[in-house]
């Protein structure tokens, strides 16, 4: 894997795209570099904050460094309250992601975002499809106006759906593992 410190320093927006067999070794990896030296903010589509807390801890990841923006965990039950987390209704609650997300970055003033995952937001493409770009484009521009780092996740599978297709249009960066 290419060294993400410096593909973070000369880059904004980045892409990464993972085969399915490495999918959660390689999050876990990218998140340990990361948390190591940055406040992250992560936004979760697919595993809930408290399953990835807890794999975290076990991975020896700082989870202090670690701010969860959760749209999964209020699809199945009622989320406990996490210190470090804040739940949505679900993946495709685009507005709610948004205001959540804005509030989150003003409050815990992250260093790097990260996205987990453009695929599971294509599961909900044709239901969200007409603000689903808008809202990848939203989240990017506040991102950026904060002087913020973004890191998007999603499967190499997936790489040629129409979402995977535009976002690959503005990342600075598209690393393949």
């Amino acid at each position: 894997m290419e060294n993400l410190g410096e593909v973070l320093e000369v880059n904004d927006v980045i892409l990464v795209k993972i085969k399915s067999d490495v999918y959660t070794k390689n999050i876990k990896e990218i998140a340990k570099i990361l948390s190591s030296k940055n406040k992250l903010l992560f936004i979760t589509l697919n595993k809930s904050s408290d399953s990835l807390i807890s794999s975290f801890k076990k991975y020896k990841i700082n989870v202090g460094n670690i701010y969860f923006l959760d749209a999964i965990t209020r699809t199945f039950t009622k989320p406990r309250r996490i210190k470090n987390s804040t739940f949505v209704r679900s993946p495709q609650a685009l507005t709610e992601i948004g205001i959540e997300f804005t509030k989150i970055i003003k409050k815990f003033k992250p260093d790097c975002i990260v996205f987990d995952s453009l695929s599971t937001l294509i599961i909900y493409e044709d239901d969200i499809r007409t603000g689903l770009n808008r809202f990848i484009t939203s989240i990017i521009n506040k991102a950026l106006r904060n002087n913020l780092k973004i890191i998007f996740f999603c499967l190499k599978s997936d790489e040629n759906s129409r979402l995977i297709k535009n976002i690959s249009i503005v990342a600075e960066k598209i690393i393949n593992i």
